[in-house]
């Protein structure tokens, strides 16, 4: 086996499988990237027995064959390569030889047959979805829980409802929701737990998150099964098995009957915001909001810090309000939208907030963001 290829494709994709690749495993061959040669490509594929990332890069191959190699320590020989340098690989005596200029590498191998591979997905539910629209679906993924006694909010939810697909995600103190068209083909989307969608791992999510950032434009095939979901582009394929969970109804954590308004500039919340946390205990005490007609604030104190508020410019419409929240979480809320207006809305101190965008979105029907109170100083 011998082929040769551009630093800086190669870079880019082993960036994306070590990614995949498990830091520690009991079993060696998860450790190894599969290459295998394809007429003037090569094929690149990284498992952890849930997740199998696929990728074909062009290449000069003077010898076909395929081989099995630690990826982390290829991408490391790969990352201190000039971009522009060719980098030539052989396989001998089950050894990878790697040269680049005045560069040699060996590294050990494994038996392609030992590399593992995904079942086959046995599903006719395939459907198309613009790179655009799922990066935007994609943006509620800040508010998957990272807690694994919560394994039933461990990812994401990409289900149905009438002639919608949505992307649900919530750690049980923030939710988010975000809803476009139904595409042709998607509906029925459906797990053994989920009648009408199916839960995708946090580590899937996440992997598939850096993948759409890369992709500038272009269309998604997705292909769905009970156990299984994939997606492909032209050059990238990625098969993941999916959360045997039942996913909650999350409807019934958004406050229906809405009476007090905040309409404030996005970008300006979030400066303020992060002005005021500065004050923040290591125990991570609440931010307390108090809105009235005549005053807006924001405000926060510790023992540790001392305190520190700031009015803010923006419209309230309703009665007089103080209630508490998480300064932390409400940034991140508000970094994952991307409407310069937003509008805040509460029923009462002991309820969720509802955050939504004031901006038209041609992609999107609507985005929907949940945050719950918590104590603050100055809140009973």
């Amino acid at each position: 086996m011998q082929f040769a290829v551009q630093a800086k494709d190669l870079g880019r994709v082993l960036d994306q499988a070590r990614k995949v690749i498990e830091k520690r495993t009991t079993i060696p061959i998860l450790s190894h990237v599969l290459i295998t040669t394809d007429q003037d490509k090569i094929r690149i594929a990284a498992t952890d027995l849930d997740i199998m990332y696929e990728v074909t890069i062009p290449a000069t191959v003077t010898m076909a064959g395929s081989v099995t190699t630690p990826g982390q320590t290829l991408f490391d020989i790969v990352k201190r390569t000039p971009p522009d340098n060719e980098i030539k690989f052989s396989v001998q005596t089950e050894r990878l030889q790697v040269r680049s200029g005045r560069s040699r590498f060996t590294l050990p191998c494994l038996p392609p047959q030992e590399f593992p591979s995904l079942p086959p997905i046995d599903s006719n539910q395939k459907f198309e979805i613009e790179a655009e629209k799922l990066r935007d679906l994609w943006r509620v993924s800040f508010a998957m829980s990272d807690n694994d006694a919560m394994y039933h909010l461990n990812g994401l939810f990409f289900h149905t409802v009438e002639d919608k697909l949505l992307a649900a995600a919530t750690d049980g103190t923030r939710l988010a929701v975000i809803e476009c068209q139904l595409p042709d083909g998607a509906e029925g989307i459906h797990s053994h737990e989920n009648p009408n969608g199916v839960t995708l791992p946090s580590k899937t999510v996440e992997h598939l998150a850096n993948w759409i950032k890369a992709e500038e434009d272009g269309i998604f095939q997705i292909e769905a099964s009970q156990t299984q979901i994939v997606f492909r582009t032209k050059n990238v394929r990625l098969a993941s098995k999916l959360l045997d969970n039942r996913f909650p109804d999350y409807q019934r954590a958004i406050p229906k009957d809405l009476n007090k308004f905040l309409t404030i500039n996005r970008k300006s919340l979030i400066a303020a915001l992060d002005r005021v946390c500065i004050v923040d205990g290591p125990t991570g005490r609440g931010m307390r909001f108090t809105l009235a007609s005549d005053k807006m604030e924001i405000s926060m104190s510790s023992n540790e810090n001392g305190a520190s508020d700031e009015e803010l410019e923006g419209t309230y419409e309703g009665e007089s309000v103080s209630f508490g929240i998480n300064g932390e979480f409400l940034i991140e809320l508000l970094e994952a939208m991307d409407d310069d207006e937003i509008s805040v809305g509460l029923t009462d101190p002991s309820h969720a907030i509802v955050v939504r965008g004031l901006k038209d979105n041609t992609l999107i029907e609507t985005a929907t963001f949940v945050q719950m109170p918590m104590r603050a100083p100055g809140n009973g």
